[in-house]
């Protein structure tokens, strides 16, 4: 029973890495996409 624990807990460990890597990776992409927004609407607004 502990063995199959350990081992499960290994590989929720492992697998952390990219669920916080996919969950950046949405956020930048939505950053981004404000930010480009926004500069285009500040753009917009100058000229």
């Amino acid at each position: 029973f502990y063995k199959l624990y350990t081992s499960i807990a290994l590989n929720d460990i492992e697998s952390i890495p990219l669920i916080i890597l996919r969950y950046v990776d949405k956020s930048l992409t939505l950053i981004k996409y404000v930010i480009y927004n926004t500069y285009d609407m500040i753009n917009g607004l100058m000229w």
